[in-house]
């Protein structure tokens, strides 16, 4: 496994070192937004979409590709890995090696650090988790507000810019930090945005 995000992990042989421990048994190894993305499209918001983008924004931003009906993860499972589309060119560096990349902006640890420099405060619980950020948010506090604002239009940039490269019909959020909005699909509990192509999520 090589992940883009966790450069410890790099080249470490996981598969073939759980495949032995398993006895000899099948492994497959996919990240959570690889999965989510298997998921959605199987039975969730992505169902009956050909072409879509699952997001998973959570600690991290991960994601995965719908690309003419079948799961696309890429050669190395990296396929679809919003997160590291730079949205920022002069922004923060990332773990990647890239800078200002979508997960630095829109991650529930970097969105809660950009409020608290901002001169957000958490309460007397002292909680200083992005779901503090937003209970702060929807209690009308404009810090935590300008914190949540800058992450959606990060998200935002990211899903355009993977819209405009392999017209995708729809992209379905999910998450830890996805969950603090209001608007969700029944099926999945995952928010979903559609592109001009497509007019409806099937909500």
């Amino acid at each position: 496994m090589s992940p883009v995000n966790v450069p410890g992990w790099r080249d470490y042989p996981l598969v073939e070192r759980v495949h032995r421990a398993a006895g000899g048994r099948p492994v497959t190894l996919v990240g959570d937004g690889v999965a989510m993305t298997a998921a959605e499209h199987w039975l969730g918001a992505a169902r009956g979409h050909d072409n879509a983008l699952c997001l998973v924004v959570s600690t991290g931003v991960g994601g995965g590709l719908v690309l003419g009906g079948r799961l696309h993860p890429g050669p190395t499972g990296n396929a679809g890995h919003i997160g590291h589309i730079v949205v920022e060119l002069d922004g923060e560096p990332c773990a990647c090696g890239g800078r200002g990349c979508v997960e630095r902006v829109a991650s529930g640890s970097h969105l809660a650090r950009r409020a608290l420099e901002n001169g957000w405060r958490p309460g007397p619980d002292g909680d200083v988790s992005a779901a503090a950020v937003a209970a702060a948010a929807r209690a009308g506090d404009p810090v935590a507000t300008a914190a949540f604002e800058r992450a959606a239009r990060a998200l935002a940039a990211g899903i355009a810019a993977t819209a405009a490269l392999v017209e995708i019909d729809i992209a379905v959020v999910g998450g830890g930090v996805a969950g603090a909005g209001r608007s969700s699909s029944p099926r999945s509990g995952a928010a979903c945005v559609t592109t001009p192509r497509s007019p409806s999520c099937g909500t």
